[in-house]
């Protein structure tokens, strides 16, 4: 049975993305949406329940935190407040399915922000291209988001490639580590950075030590510590969200097993601190935003006002990401111009190239990256830092 649970969780997702590719072309509005002299419509579709909400909620504070100081001391966009519309999808892409399909035929939303993970993104991807909706950041780094390319899907991160080909390199550089295991979910983002992993020991001539799965939404890990506990790798790669991953660090460290743990930014690092508790210092892990402590860049700064302002409480990566995420399409509507419509705004985005106070976000009609720098961190007594590399 434990065999089959990747097997008919791929098949769901799968079935998920059929159900979206082969909706009927005319429950869509392909052409431009009205858009209201005083008001710019912006729905999101994330996690506000279940085992991934602290990711999910942050990036819906993040951006709510930039539009109310946009709308107050602004006025918005060239006299248009935007008015956010948010849906929990609870981490599942039948949710997030049915969320934009709400979003585009009853909401009339002008552009989509903010999705959370690989799975739920990919499956409204022939929604978006069907109704011609921009889509702008999303809290993955699914390689399969960014080629082939969907003319209308933003990607503000880097991939999972960048992050997982900084670790490996970070652990034979730093560490001389060459035995390493992944642990991670079994969908689209797990297995895309146990790929990532893959990929970087290739490209050394290597090959990593030994992989354990759990289902997706899963906090089940014994199989992993039991497999973990025999193969001893020297270093784990955690490719889940953050509660799988502390659920794992928790029991093998329990079990006197401390090898060297990494994760991607996809962990959620404020999330995995605080599930792990004391089990997780000195984990690293790789971020695609700077630290949100970092007050001598502009855009933090920025961040950590804006929140204050809005009275959301802790200032995490991924509320920092979903900040600078809503930036990048407000730029977009900016740089537009007043008469806003959906072709001018692609085209304007398909050319941005703008330093948003640090990071500097460009894409192209044949790129849908627009950030490229990966960031170092580790937990140190409880606290995410930023570090230059994984010595101890």
């Amino acid at each position: 049975m434990r065999r089959l649970l990747p097997l008919l969780l791929s098949s769901w997702a799968a079935l998920a993305t059929a159900t979206a590719q082969t909706a009927p072309q005319n429950v869509f509005v392909v052409t431009d949406r009205p858009v209201a002299a005083n008001e710019i419509k912006v729905g999101i579709s994330s996690a506000q329940s279940g085992r991934a909400v602290s990711i999910g909620a942050d990036y819906v504070r993040g951006a709510r935190a930039y539009f109310e100081r946009l709308n107050s001391k602004e006025g918005g966009v060239h006299g248009r407040k935007v008015k956010l519309i948010a849906y929990d999808d609870r981490f599942e892409p039948l949710p997030a399915i049915l969320n934009t399909r709400r979003l585009i035929n009853e909401d009339r939303v002008f552009a989509l922000l903010n999705y959370n993970g690989g799975v739920g993104t990919r499956a409204v991807g022939q929604m978006i291209s069907d109704a011609q909706l921009p889509l702008i950041g999303a809290f993955t780094g699914l390689p399969a988001l960014r080629q082939p390319l969907n003319r209308y899907l933003f990607n503000v991160r880097p991939g999972y490639n960048e992050e997982t080909a900084a670790i490996v390199d970070r652990l034979i550089t730093d560490r001389q580590t060459t035995k390493i295991a992944v642990f991670y979910q079994s969908d689209l983002d797990g297995e895309a950075i146990l790929s990532g992993v893959q990929r970087a020991l290739r490209g050394r001539g290597m090959t990593f030590a030994s992989s354990a799965a759990l289902v997706r939404n899963s906090v089940d890990v014994n199989a992993a510590v039991e497999s973990f506990l025999v193969s001893r790798p020297d270093a784990i790669v955690l490719g889940t969200t953050y509660a799988p991953a502390a659920a794992l660090v928790q029991a093998l460290k329990a079990r006197g097993f401390a090898p060297i743990f990494c994760a991607t930014s996809f962990v959620g690092a404020e999330a995995f601190s605080e599930a792990a508790g004391g089990a997780a210092d000195g984990t690293f892990i790789t971020q695609v935003v700077p630290s949100p402590n970092d007050a001598a860049m502009r855009i933090t700064a920025a961040f950590a006002e804006d929140m204050k302002a809005a009275n959301e409480i802790g200032s995490t990566h991924a509320a920092l990401e979903g900040y600078l995420n809503a930036a990048v399409l407000a730029q977009g509507f900016r740089d537009t111009g007043p008469n806003l419509n959906t072709a001018a705004f692609v085209r304007t985005m398909e050319g941005m190239n703008v330093d948003l106070g640090g990071p500097v976000v460009s894409f192209t009609p044949s790129s849908r990256q627009g950030l490229k720098e990966i960031y170092l961190s580790a937990v140190r007594q409880g606290q995410i830092v930023k570090v230059d590399n994984f010595n101890p």
